[in-house]
Formats: structure tokens, sequence, C-alpha cells
């Protein structure tokens, strides 16, 4: 169905992170020149959040290589998480949620955000529309994930990825430590 579901537990987990910094970084993109006339400050918190969606980013795909190489070693945990898919989708379509338009339309606005023509204004708006998006999905998720054999279902599937994960490369745990580190710092910024 989507990006959210397709890939559940860690990879929804990365999503969710990594959607504040990638957002940053997308507006902050014409923000800096401004910013160095009024604020000195300003400029370096933006190459300091440019830093961090960096390494989020570089963090996300050597996770995903693993997990790729974790699932060709796991068809069980495919199964699973095909299972995981079609109930979260069917959920999701009994609850009249339809995603899909919502995340293509994030993808969108990222775009546009990064474009330099878009000017600041245009971003700004972007950034509301961008914003106004994500909290609807994440109380489509949130009220789907109220179903406690859907939650369930998630918790033990991520559970069982992130151990298979660590089994298939141990150097698993010190990424997702850096991850929650990075993303502590950039909550605190």
């Amino acid at each position: 169905m989507t990006n959210m579901t397709k890939q559940p537990g860690i990879k929804s987990k990365l999503v969710k992170l990594a959607a504040p910094i990638a957002l940053a970084c997308a507006f902050s993109v014409s923000a800096a020149p401004a910013a160095t006339n009024s604020a000195p400050a300003r400029p370096q918190v933006s190459a300091q959040v440019q830093q961090a969606a960096q390494r989020v980013g570089q963090i996300q795909q050597e996770l995903a290589t693993i997990r790729n190489k974790t699932l060709k070693a796991n068809p069980k945990l495919v199964k699973d998480i095909k299972a995981y898919e079609t109930a979260f989708d069917n959920k999701a379509k009994a609850l009249g949620y339809h995603p899909d338009q919502e995340l293509k339309r994030l993808r969108e606005i990222q775009t546009k955000a990064r474009d330099q023509k878009t000017t600041d204004a245009q971003r700004k708006d972007l950034a509301k529309e961008f914003a106004s998006i994500q909290q609807k999905l994440i109380k489509q998720r949130q009220t789907i994930m109220s179903d406690p054999a859907i939650s369930k279902m998630e918790q033990q599937l991520e559970k069982n990825t992130i151990t298979a994960m660590k089994k298939q490369d141990p150097k698993t745990d010190k990424l997702l430590k850096e991850l929650d580190s990075l993303m502590a710092k950039f909550k605190r910024s």
C-alpha cells in the first residue's frame, strides 16, 4: 500500500525519524543566506541540521542494506511482513484511509522545496502543507495501530526483524543507537 506499510517496523521507524530532518534540510536551503544578515547562529544550526540529516541518510542506507540481506536469508520473515501489510492495509481500507495520495504529495513538496526556483514564501507555504499532511498521516496510523491485533503484530515483527538484522550484521545495534542519538540531538535543537 504505502511506504509506511511496505516495510513495517524498523523501516517505518526510520521514515518517521527522518521526515523532520529531511523537511528541515529541504526548507533550510534558501533560508541560510537570508539568515546570515540577521542572526549569525542560524546558518550554523542549518549546517548542523544538514550534517545530521546526511548522517541519518547514511545510517538509513546501511540499515536498508542489512535489512535486505536479512530478508533474503529469512523467507519466514518476508511472509510475516506480507501478513502484517495485508492486515494493516485491510484496516486502513476499513477506516476509509488512502494514504498513497498524501505520501505522493509529501514527495512532491520535498522536491519543490529543494528547487532553487522556489521562493522563500512558497517554501513557507509548502512547509505548512507538509506539516499538515504529515499530521494527518500520523493520526491515521495511530488510529490503525489502536487495533490491538495490528499493534501486537507490528511490535512482534519489529522485534523479529531487528533480532534477525543483528544476527545478519552485528553493527545493526550500533547504527540504531547512533540514529536514536542523532534524533535526540535534532529534537533538542
